[in-house]
């Protein structure tokens, strides 16, 4: 069965004339004949019963009729779904992430594209722990907000700094750096094995010639904070788990300087045109470009300037 016997057959149905169908289809009156003809063969039944010049429907060319309708309607969705999918203008952009990047830089992204591109819709996975090479790898996702890997290209979202979340009472909290080798021998409150900030800790001290003293652990950053103002331990997080405090956080600093990392966003490349892709990562870069220190500069400087016009 053909998708043109049923344009044929519906046609005819509606018009009452072959000769009329193939007017109105601009194809040659036998040869639409001939495709209906084929169709009433492979079905089995009859469609049409002649009436003078004129055919109609038969009971069962009419209940056939109901479902051939509703086949081409399912077929011209489609071919107008495939458009749109071809042209962007709808589709889906899986991302494996963790909250600090939804908070710091995708939350804006998804408001721009919603705002520009109504009909993509991006999908977050959040994760505790990511591996921008496994994500990528497996093909569940398109792309990854993560630590920067030396195997995935992309572009970078943001800088993230390992710190101390000291409470205002411990005298540690007016400075802004800690080296890493005074935190020999305290007790630490951090995140489980996996996390970024536990890795770079570890990493730190051990260049250091010591290993931390891990008192508690928390996948929760709030969790953390109040073991520290407990007095249980230091809290040790990447300053991106946090809301931004009015006098920063202690920057933790190793041997080989402060304690950072580069967050990026990598994808998969698709194996042919992905417009919806390529219309998330404009704006994840538009995102980017707002929360850049010049563009939080200019934003203050207009905010500034609009409150004293009024």
């Amino acid at each position: 069965m053909e998708l043109r016997q049923l344009r044929y057959f519906v046609e005819v149905a509606r018009v009452g004339t072959y000769l009329g169908a193939a007017e109105r289809l601009h194809v040659a009156q036998p040869a639409l004949w001939k495709q209906v003809k084929a169709l009433e063969r492979e079905l089995g039944v009859l469609l049409f019963e002649r009436m003078g010049r004129r055919v109609r429907l038969t009971r069962a060319g009419a209940l056939v009729l109901e479902e051939a309708d509703r086949a081409l309607g399912q077929c011209d969705h489609l071919r107008s779904l495939a458009g749109d999918l071809r042209e962007g203008r709808i589709g889906v952009v899986t991302v494996a992430c963790t909250y600090p990047h939804v908070q710091r830089v995708l939350a804006r992204a998804v408001g721009i594209l919603r705002r520009s591109s109504p009909g993509i819709r991006v999908q977050l996975v959040e994760r505790s722990v990511l591996d921008p090479m496994r994500e990528l790898a497996g093909g569940s996702v398109d792309a990854v907000a993560a630590a920067r890997h030396p195997s995935t290209g992309g572009f970078k979202l943001y800088d993230v700094r390992i710190i101390a979340a000291l409470p205002d009472h411990h005298p540690w909290r007016v400075r802004s750096r800690i080296a890493v080798r005074q935190l020999r021998d305290e007790p630490l409150v951090v995140f489980p094995p996996g996390f970024l900030s536990r890795t770079r800790l570890e990493e730190a001290c051990r260049a250091a010639g010591f290993e931390p003293r891990i008192e508690a652990e928390s996948t929760g950053p709030g969790a953390l904070v109040a073991l520290g103002k407990e007095g249980v331990g230091i809290p040790i997080l990447a300053d991106d788990t946090l809301p931004a405090p009015a006098r920063p956080w202690p920057v933790l600093v190793g041997p080989n300087g402060p304690l950072r990392e580069e967050v990026w966003l990598s994808w998969r490349e698709p194996s042919g045109p992905s417009p919806a892709l390529d219309a998330f990562l404009d704006a994840v870069r538009m995102a980017v470009s707002a929360t850049t220190p010049r563009a939080r500069a200019a934003s203050g400087s207009h905010r500034a300037s609009a409150r004293r016009g009024r």
